[in-house]
């Protein structure tokens, strides 16, 4: 009897006082899978150190993705009216009590470092290993790549209090492994010599850019980020402008890197995006986000948290997401949109690669295109290649598939529908219907050259491909239109895909349209879409014709 009434006593001191012990799952129900080549080594040290970035629910959603489509959206009178991050941080900001519950969760962990960004909804803290676990009720575990890089990493899943689980997105920082992408690219030696290996001015030439377009605004800044280890060298982008500028002073010094970049140990993936953005907009000053977590996922939380805590952000970035899937979670997704959304909102241009994989594939049945790439609040860029051994017309990659499809997820925006409505109604072989979601969002909105390029790593020159690079061009023209926009005293482009679809929509002629090629690569074979008129998912809209993009720009824009 006397243990009876013990338990009815402390069950009602917990609901009385909101002590309940309960814990739900938070964003991640389910261990994440192993990706191939990472193997398990063990327990790390219980003391080594975790980083863990605590997305917290903001507020006012809805109003701020209204603000968004309204200054996005070059036929609303709100059109360029963007906001600053003050702004952002009194529409999104969570409650004080909120905040409130969230620190007193983590008293009592030895927490080593503790920051929460200006808009209050994202907070970082390290804390060791043993208290990680206790506090997320997981695992950590020591793995190994076949190619010798080393991780320490919760597959999950975990939890945390009921009474706090309902106040957060999600979780992340050292959750679930990177797909590694070891290194492929040509010796320009063995480079053939009837074929065109792609510089700055040959890129300059397609895509008519005046010898005039170039950098000299200071505050239209450029950026490219990087992530899983990726770095790029200041020598071998100076040694790159030696020799594809070589008679032209331009700055080749990136101006300022956030994060920890490491000059003396090079990838392709870093350098060919530095070089290309910098060499196809010289001048323009350029920013470099390095990233080395152990998961794509923690890194794309991670750049997005340091942009929130930024007052001041470039104006254009460019990232490549790689094939990593589609995301920690939904939850985790939605949140990641918000994030988007709010940097749409604030002026800034993001631009994603397709990825290098085609369709995408689930069980040989399902053409599955990844996020962030499927995401409606970023640009996404495909890639192409010159049909013929000269600068000219372009058709779909041949070497790989750029990626391109439809969302499962995300319904297709208002700023797609006509394009996307003309491309099923024009004559074309098109995939069997459960391939793909026809009312999804479709990818990439535009395309440029993505194969072929000459780089240089190490000191060498080398020839790379891939939708990375294709992003980087794209982004760098970009970089050019917001030069004439700031001469005019006009605002940045911010979002640019309700005035990408309306540019073609009045002015085919602003792309370059890519009608032949598919990107069947990707799905047991199957053939995949097909390039054809106007938008399609291999090539979007096409590749840029910057003269005609700079005067809708110039004189049909407010």
């Amino acid at each position: 009897m006397e243990r009876k009434l013990l338990f009815f006593f402390g069950l009602f001191v917990g609901i009385t006082f909101g002590m309940s012990t309960e814990r739900l799952f938070l964003d991640l129900k389910k261990p994440i899978e192993v990706e191939e080549g990472w193997a398990k080594l063990g327990k790390p040290h219980e003391e080594t150190e975790i980083k863990l970035i605590i997305a917290i629910k903001q507020r006012n959603v809805d109003i701020l993705e209204r603000i968004f489509w309204e200054v996005s959206d070059p036929t609303s009178t709100s059109y360029g009216e963007h906001l600053t991050m003050d702004d952002i941080t009194k529409i999104v900001a969570p409650e004080e009590s909120v905040l409130d519950a969230v620190f007193h969760w983590l008293d009592g962990h030895p927490i080593t470092f503790k920051e929460l960004t200006p808009n209050k909804d994202m907070l970082t803290i390290k804390l060791p290993l043993k208290s990680a676990e206790e506090l997320l009720q997981t695992e950590y575990h020591l793995y190994r790549h076949r190619t010798g890089k080393e991780a320490v990493s919760s597959m999950g899943p975990y939890t945390a209090p009921a009474h706090i689980s309902k106040h957060l997105d999600f979780i992340t920082g050292h959750l679930g492994l990177n797909k590694v992408h070891e290194q492929h690219y040509l010796d320009a030696r063995n480079f053939p010599r009837d074929a065109i290996a792609v510089t700055p001015a040959i890129i300059r030439l397609r895509y008519n850019i005046s010898k005039h377009a170039i950098g000299g605004n200071p505050a239209n800044i450029q950026a490219v980020a990087q992530f899983q280890n990726n770095f790029f060298s200041q020598s071998d982008v100076s040694q790159f402008f030696q020799q594809f500028w070589p008679e032209d002073n331009f700055n080749s010094t990136v101006q300022r890197v956030i994060g920890a970049n490491d000059h003396k140990n090079p990838t392709a993936l870093a350098n060919e995006d530095v070089q290309t953005i910098m060499g196809v907009a010289p001048n323009v000053p350029t920013w470099y986000y390095a990233n080395d977590g152990s998961d794509f996922w923690s890194d794309l939380g991670e750049w997005l948290n340091i942009l929130a805590a930024s007052p001041s952000i470039p104006l254009v970035h460019s990232f490549t997401s790689g094939n990593q899937g589609n995301g920690q979670s939904q939850n985790y997704n939605n949140r990641i949109n918000l994030e988007f959304m709010k940097l749409g909102a604030r002026g800034a241009s993001l631009l994603v690669a397709s990825g290098d994989f085609g369709t995408g594939c689930t069980v040989c049945y399902y053409f599955d295109p990844g996020f962030p790439a499927t995401s409606p609040y970023v640009t996404t860029v495909g890639s192409t290649s010159f049909i013929a051994h000269s600068v000219g017309a372009e058709s779909a990659t041949y070497s790989f598939g750029s990626g391109g499809g439809f969302s499962w997820v995300y319904e297709q925006p208002d700023y797609q529908v006509k394009a996307i409505t003309h491309y099923f109604a024009s004559p074309n072989n098109f995939p069997e219907a459960h391939f793909f979601n026809r009312e999804g969002r479709g990818i990439p909105d535009v395309a440029a050259l993505g194969v072929d390029y000459h780089i240089v790593v190490n000191g060498e020159n080398r020839i790379a491909s891939g939708t990375g690079v294709a992003t980087a061009t794209f982004s760098a023209v970009v970089s050019l239109l917001n030069e004439i926009r700031l001469a005019r005293v006009k605002s940045p482009l911010g979002f640019l895909n309700p005035l990408l679809y309306k540019a073609h929509e009045k002015h085919p002629d602003a792309f370059f349209d890519v009608t032949q090629g598919n990107n069947h690569h990707g799905c047991c074979g199957y053939t995949g879409f097909n390039a054809g008129t106007g938008w399609d998912p291999v090539s979007g809209l096409g590749t840029p014709n910057f003269y005609r993009l700079g005067m809708f720009v110039r004189d049909d824009v407010k």
